[in-house]
């Protein structure tokens, strides 16, 4: 099998984690598919010590946009920054003209400076794609497979209540995963009323608003047990 195509990854939002997640996990069905593995071999992001729950301690960290987008191991610079201008433009411009081929999601970006990055692209004999489903969809609508199968572990009883707690209080959860993280335990048993507490006390109001829904599903109380 030919050698894999490494990605750098500039954007560790929902969507960015997200990416990052499925390439390790579809690891064997993507290589089997392209006919090459793919792999995300370096990161970065406005911060580093944010939990993203992607194993990014194993990744290699850059300092900054532009010198992940100029990196010599990557063949692929995916930006999900976002933005028309900065860090974003410059970054895509670099690694164009680094001989990388770029993939992004920025609908803004390529409205505003679309025509000179083709230029840039055309000159250096890589490719400019956008990404349609990534840039079209909504990052609070996606949902990890992680998440999923935990729903679904919980609903058969195959996981405990705290653990779906802990991730439904993971600052890195979209709205849609917190969504089903909170039916699944308002759909569960009372037992797990005392687990629901910690959501109660959460320094994030959407957290807190998970657990007011949940106790008022199990109870009919809108606060406390």
């Amino acid at each position: 099998m030919p050698a894999s195509l490494k990605l750098g990854i500039a954007g560790l939002g929902t969507v960015g984690a997200c990416v990052a997640r499925l390439i390790e996990r579809q690891h064997d069905a993507l290589a089997a598919r392209c006919g090459r593995a793919i792999e995300v071999v370096a990161v970065t992001a406005r911060s580093r010590s944010k939990k993203r729950d992607i194993g990014h301690s194993k990744l290699r960290w850059v300092v900054d946009p532009v010198t992940l987008a100029t990196d010599g191991e990557i063949d692929v610079f995916v930006e999900l920054i976002g933005g028309e201008g900065d860090p974003a433009r410059t970054a895509v411009s670099a690694a164009l003209a680094a001989k990388k081929s770029v993939v992004t999601a920025n609908k803004a970006l390529l409205a505003r400076h679309g025509i000179a990055l083709a230029a840039i692209a055309e000159k250096n004999h890589v490719a400019l794609k956008l990404d349609k489903p990534l840039a079209s969809a909504d990052a609070s609508e996606v949902v990890a497979p992680e998440v999923s199968a935990l729903v679904a572990d919980y609903a058969a009883g195959k996981a405990a209540p705290a653990v779906v707690v802990a991730k439904l209080k993971d600052p890195g959860r979209s709205d849609a995963e917190r969504a089903a993280l909170s039916k699944a335990l308002e759909k569960g048993s009372k037992k797990a009323l005392p687990a629901c507490a910690d959501l109660l006390a959460d320094d994030d109001a959407r957290v807190r608003a998970a657990g007011i829904a949940v106790v008022k599903a199990m109870t009919g109380k809108t606060y406390g047990f």
